[in-house]
């Protein structure tokens, strides 16, 4: 392999001696020329100590009364300051230079060329940089399926084959949104879900309380709330233009209902809570997600979707029945839980998207 001495050439009288070594570089000895007519590119030149050669290399570029000689990397070393320099016009070759060393590019003494190793260096940390930078980004997803479901209730009233109300699936609720806010570094990825008032969908309904009595009605408000915690494995399995990863997983989901049901009559102000209480289930579930990521300038899109599956999950649920139809509360709680059937759903789907920023 050869590398590139630089030369300041300085001439002497003689025909046969063209200049002298003024010092050596980093990259090379350094000479200086006494005319720009010294050399030209193609010569031969040589150093010599005590006039012995000691290293031959030949003149690729001439800028002013500066001079760039090529010569092997074993030769460098051999080359010190104060060594003559002598022009050897029998052996001419033809020149080698460089793609970087055009006629408009610098000397050593302007710009320093970059080592192979070091571009090499550089690049693979700014690879490695890239591949650990800390993404954070703020969205939204849409849970067709979620991992916990219940049913949204019917009520009948007494009557004279039914003394007591009963209660009822009417229909079941195992969708929902919520707000992500969610972190990448590496393969890891994690974050937090939660749903804010009315999204996942309520349900407020009027009902029937007598049928002896058509002026009288049940009001039955439930409301529902999602908090879930995510962590997740990541393994790339394509890259530019989108980076696109599948994973591994557990996923933590704590489901919260709240309910009453008041009885109201169309001709009295007044109403009478029959139902109220509360119902909390926590999943925890394996999770297998496929996230996209996006880079458009300083702001990364993610788009990704989950699948997850329900591994345990127990609902709490409290109810007090004050219902004057109901003259044994507890059976009235228990029928109204067993109405509720608030449990894990076994397959969860997620669908998400969001914009953040790398850092």
């Amino acid at each position: 392999m050869k590398v590139l001495a630089f030369l300041y050439l300085i001439a002497f009288s003689s025909q046969t001696f063209a200049g002298s070594v003024d010092k050596v570089a980093k990259s090379g000895p350094i000479v200086l020329m006494e005319s720009e007519s010294e050399y030209s590119v193609g010569s031969r030149v040589c150093f010599l100590k005590d006039d012995k050669k000691r290293a031959c290399g030949v003149v690729s570029k001439i800028k002013g009364l500066k001079a760039q000689v090529k010569v092997k990397k074993s030769s460098l070393s051999k080359i010190k300051k104060g060594m003559t320099v002598s022009l050897n016009e029998s052996k001419k070759k033809a020149p080698e230079i460089p793609a970087d060393l055009s006629s408009e590019s610098t000397l050593p003494s302007e710009s320093k060329p970059i080592s192979s190793t070091k571009r090499s260096s550089t690049k693979k940390k700014s690879t490695k940089s890239a591949k650990n930078k800390f993404l954070v980004y703020v969205g939204a997803s849409y849970a067709p399926m979620t991992v916990f479901k219940s049913n949204n209730l019917k009520y009948n009233p007494p009557s004279p084959e039914t003394p007591s109300p009963l209660w009822q699936k009417e229909s079941t609720v195992s969708s929902g949104s919520s707000l992500i806010f969610g972190s990448k570094f590496g393969p890891f990825h994690g974050g937090l879900a939660y749903s804010l008032s009315g999204m996942i969908p309520s349900n407020n309904v009027d009902l029937d309380y007598e049928l002896s009595d058509p002026t009288k009605y049940t009001t039955l408000v439930s409301s529902r709330s999602h908090l879930g915690l995510f962590g997740d494995y990541l393994f790339p399995i394509l890259k530019n233009p989108i980076d696109l990863s599948v994973g591994a997983g557990l996923g933590y989901s704590s489901n919260t209902i709240k309910f009453s049901a008041v009885q109201k009559k169309d001709d009295a102000p007044d109403a009478n809570t029959i139902v109220s209480g509360s119902s909390s289930l926590s999943v925890i579930s394996l999770r297998v997600p496929v996230l996209g990521q996006i880079q458009a300038g300083p702001v990364s899109i993610t788009l990704g979707a989950t699948l997850s599956l329900g591994l345990t999950g127990t609902a709490k649920t409290d109810a007090t029945i004050t219902d004057p139809n109901s003259p044994d509360a507890t059976a009235g709680a228990a029928a109204f839980n067993a109405a509720l059937d608030h449990k894990k759903n076994t397959v969860g789907l997620n669908l998400f998207g969001g914009v953040g920023a790398s850092f």
